[in-house]
């Protein structure tokens, strides 16, 4: 921004007094001591930033005769835009800002004539006094460090105590070591749940691979037992044919001992023919019976010896029983039959 005018009502010793020809480049203000620079320097500073507290130990500069306080100054924006900045009254002043044909307008605008400034940045680098500048304790500010360390960069107003500020804070809307709420922080935080429920899922792997593992066995299991199931079903069958033919061999041990007890028949039976030829008949079916017993009987003791130690006890003893039964019927049946 660029100070085109100067207009003090009352400060310091000055009354009235306005300044209107300064130049577009430079102004040079020239006097003796206590000609007035230093309080048009401080006029500037107070219009800018507001006047010192009334506790302040810095000279406030109200006017010495009395009368109104403060005054304006005419402004020139960079884009060639005119503010008039007025502050009067007592505390800091009342501030207002107006545009060139009088309209008043909202004080932000002086906050960006400003420039994103301090007060003791501003202070301290352009509207310093001769006693401040002996001093020399400003300059050991951070901010103002910074400040004069963009300007030696060439970046102008920007100020890198500004930028840190900016940059650190939005590094910790990123980050903070123990934060929960930024970004970066939830993304870890996601990441150690995603850990969590990997580390579970792999354990799942393995017992799944287990399950699997014994699946398989009690597949291989069952298919044998399935196997083992039909053999004993064949084992059932004939001993239901060995049952069944139990009873026709006993009426056949029941018919020849009839017969044998016959030494003299004084009269041929009424349909003997009928009946011999029926005997014949069955002998000669208990006669094939017998042979399909003697096979069956080596093929069940056979298979009873395979029968593995997993299976019932006691269905395998109750086999068992029934097997020697049917193998030691074999012989008796043999003798009825001669």
């Amino acid at each position: 921004m660029k100070i085109r005018e100067i207009y003090i009502h009352g400060f310091g010793k000055m009354r009235d007094f306005s300044l209107t020809t300064l130049s577009p480049t430079i102004t040079i203000f020239e006097g003796d001591n206590e000609a007035g620079k230093s309080t048009v320097m401080t006029f500037i500073r107070s219009i800018l930033f507001g006047f010192p507290a009334n506790r302040s130990q810095e000279n406030r500069y109200e006017p010495i005769d009395g009368g109104a306080y403060g005054g304006s100054i005419v402004l020139e924006e960079e884009q060639g835009t005119i503010y008039r900045i007025e502050r009067l009254g007592g505390g800091k002043g009342k501030t207002s800002v107006y545009l060139e044909d009088g309209t008043a307008v909202n004080e932000f605008h002086l906050d960006r004539l400003r420039g994103g400034l301090s007060e003791s940045v501003f202070r301290d680098i352009f509207a310093f006094s001769l006693t401040e500048l002996q001093q020399l304790k400003t300059l050991q500010s951070e901010e103002i460090n910074s400040y004069l360390y963009g300007a030696g960069m060439g970046i102008g107003g920007v100020s890198i105590f500004d930028v840190e500020r900016k940059l650190l804070h939005q590094k910790e809307e990123l980050f903070k070591p123990k934060g929960s709420n930024p970004s970066i922080n939830k993304t870890l935080k996601t990441l150690d749940g995603l850990e969590i429920e990997i580390k579970r899922l792999q354990e799942e792997n393995g017992t799944y691979n287990d399950l699997r593992k014994q699946l398989e066995q009690l597949t291989a299991a069952i298919k044998d037992n399935e196997a083992k199931t039909k053999a004993f079903e064949e084992q059932l069958r004939l001993y239901h044919i060995a049952e069944r033919s139990f009873e026709q061999w006993k009426e056949l041990s029941r018919l020849k001992e009839e017969q044998n007890l016959r030494m003299v028949v004084t009269t041929f039976p009424e349909q003997g023919v009928l009946r011999l030829e029926q005997l014949e008949k069955e002998k000669r079916e208990l006669q094939a019976l017998m042979k399909d017993y003697e096979q069956e009987g080596i093929k069940l003791e056979e298979q009873l010896q395979r029968l593995t130690l997993h299976e019932d006890d006691t269905k395998r003893l109750q086999m068992k029983d029934r097997v020697d039964q049917v193998i030691s019927l074999i012989p008796i049946m043999r003798k009825k039959i001669e």
